[in-house]
């Protein structure tokens, strides 16, 4: 419940980041993780403002960066939602930039591909199992707490399997 009685511009920003929210699809995911699909990626207000974003990894292969060449730092890796796809390629690049982002220069990072739901949420997956020390089923819980419209295709699913064996065989979870 929102206490009426505090500090009012407080409350009509609470209330500005849950409408918007609503109407972008966004989910934290940690204190400087969020993920989401690309319309949350195109709102101004709720990526410097709400998210208070300074990067965004895109791992879509044909997505507009809409805050290019401003204060928003952008990667992109191309990666297609299809089960023959290797993402597990991306990883290692992909961990390296949100851990630099967020755990180096403690900024926040929105991670997103088209609809935050196969690709990103991968990616996503990915870092938490690294990050956090968690086998695959942890991690996947983990996320999927937070954002539960995530599913990864099979594809992108048995890859994360073989990364989490990886991790295993060099004793990282």
């Amino acid at each position: 419940m929102v206490d009426l009685t505090g500090d009012a511009n407080a409350w009509f920003d609470l209330y500005k980041a849950q409408e918007i929210g609503k109407l972008a699809n966004y989910n934290q995911i940690t204190d400087k993780l969020y993920l989401s699909g690309y319309q949350a990626s195109e709102h101004e207000e709720l990526v410097k403002n709400v998210m208070k974003v300074g990067a965004i990894l895109t791992v879509a292969n044909d997505l507009e960066q809409k805050f290019a060449g401003g204060t928003i730092e952008y990667k992109q890796v191309d990666i297609i939602d299809s089960e023959e796809h290797d993402v597990k390629q991306h990883f290692k690049d992909c961990i390296a930039f949100i851990r630099r982002v967020t755990e180096v220069e403690g900024k926040n990072i929105l991670v997103h591909c088209a609809a935050g739901v196969s690709r990103s949420a991968s990616v996503v997956v990915a870092y938490i199992m690294v990050s956090r020390k968690l086998r695959l089923k942890e991690a996947f819980a983990f996320v999927l707490e937070k954002r539960p419209c995530i599913k990864p295709n099979e594809g992108f699913m048995r890859q994360l399997e073989e990364f989490e064996k990886e991790l295993i065989s060099q004793g990282l979870i």
